[in-house]
Order: structure tokens, then sequence, then C-alpha cells
């Protein structure tokens, strides 16, 4: 029998299969903010996830979401969503956890873009905020607590974590 420790190791070991990601290495100054890269993938049920890194030249003490930039250099603004158009031309997207059961290869799908992004451009720090909502228990904040937790250090970055009424804001910090 599998412990959930190895579980979860395996359901991160899984990612979905993404594109996306055209900056030229190197390119975010002081004076040149990058071109958002885009990414995208397609899931089992399926829904496409859209997630989108700006970047940005950030100096140290300047006020970014609430928080205080703790480091200058180039950031990177994560945000994905969750786009579903079944049998329909509206377009139903959500930025919470569906309840579909495949959040897990979905955030190990986003993890796995976040590591090619650090990977490429080696920033700085790296911000994201996820919602609160009592009715998702948790939901992508949450997740990102726990991923944030198990995989942070391992890329060389120390997380700050500033919660808010309605959310929480997140940095990675390179040590």
């Amino acid at each position: 029998m599998k412990s959930f420790k190895h579980y979860i190791t395996e359901v991160f070991d899984k990612p979905y299969k993404w594109r996306g990601g055209r900056l030229a290495k190197g390119s975010i100054t002081p004076n040149n903010d990058g071109i958002p890269e885009d990414y995208v993938f397609k899931t089992s049920d399926g829904g496409l996830i859209e997630l989108t890194a700006s970047h940005f030249w950030m100096p140290a003490g300047e006020k970014l979401s609430f928080m205080v930039v703790e480091k200058e250099g180039h950031a990177v603004g994560i945000e994905f969503v969750k786009r579903k158009y079944k049998g329909t031309n509206r377009d139903r997207s959500t930025y919470g956890m569906t309840g579909e059961g495949d959040a897990m290869r979905i955030m190990a799908t986003v993890l796995d873009i976040i590591g090619a992004i650090i990977k490429k451009h080696e920033p700085a720090m790296l911000y994201f905020s996820g919602d609160k909502d009592d009715k998702e228990k948790g939901g992508r904040v949450g997740a990102y607590k726990a991923i944030i937790k198990r995989f942070a250090g391992k890329a060389g970055y120390e997380s700050i974590t500033k919660e808010y009424s309605n959310k929480v804001s997140f940095q990675l910090v390179k040590k």
C-alpha cells in the first residue's frame, strides 16, 4: 500500500503536457518590463487552463498587492484560470477549485510551468494571490500553501505570506 506522501509525490510527477512561454531569457531590466508569457494546457475533462506570467522589474520597498517588495529585481506575477466551453458559446471561467477531481494534476502542471519559468529567467521574486472563499474550505489558498511548503525551498526561494480578510498574497523571494 502506498503512503500518502508517496501518492502526493507521484501525482506531482504527472503534469499535463503544456505549451507556451516565448519570452527571451534575460530581457527584464529596470528600464524594460517584459511581455507577458502565456501558457496553455487541456485537462482530461475538456477544460482549458490558461496561465499568464507577467514580467516586471520591481524595486525593493515598492508596494505590490498590499505587500512590500522584499528584493529588487526581475519579478514574475503568476495568474491562471480554468475555462470551460462545454456545449455553449458562453465562457464559464473559474479561478477557484472546481471540485471535479483534477485539481492535483492541474496544480502539478502549474508547478511544472513555474519550474520552467524559474529555470529560464531566474527571477528574484514570483508573486501571486488567492481569494479566500469559505465555501471552498481553503480552495486554491490551501493548495498554494501546501505546494509552497513542499517546493519553494527546494527551488531556492523563501516564502512570504500575507493574509487579509478576502485574500492571501504570496511572494517567493530568491534566497
